[in-house]
């Protein structure tokens, strides 16, 4: 298997990993909370994420992409940021129910929109016509 086909698999993996992980914290969240304070559920996510964002860094050096010459790639970056900011609220005790169940919706949603983003290199469809 070449290096591209090699980093990619492994994104894909860390990408599944990640989201499988976001989830069951996300239910741990709202249904047994001290799991979060598991010093295991506290490191693992940051291996995987540390491994999925150095997957991501390769593969754009790989295909000679970068977020300043592809939109659809900066706009990964962007609903990444907001993935990050609201899965931290969604995950966060202090906050209510009701407001980390609204991040956990905007979490998802953002995902949703990274996983198209890489799938059709495009995101037109957000802009409005003039």
């Amino acid at each position: 298997m070449n290096s591209y086909l090699l980093i990619k698999n492994v994104h894909i993996l860390t990408v599944t990993l990640s989201l499988t992980g976001f989830l069951l914290r996300a239910w741990w969240r709202f249904n047994d909370p001290q799991k979060l304070a598991l010093k295991s559920v506290r490191i693992v996510p940051h291996i995987i994420d540390t491994v999925l964002l150095l997957s991501a860094i390769t593969l754009m050096v790989i295909v000679n992409q970068y977020p300043a010459t592809q939109n659809w790639l900066g706009g990964k970056i962007l609903f990444l940021l907001l993935y990050i900011v609201a899965g931290a609220v969604t995950l966060k005790t202090r906050f209510s129910n009701r407001t980390s169940l609204i991040a956990l919706l905007v979490a998802l949603t953002s995902f949703a929109m990274i996983l198209f983003l890489a799938k059709h290199h495009n995101w037109s469809f957000l802009v409005l016509p003039t």
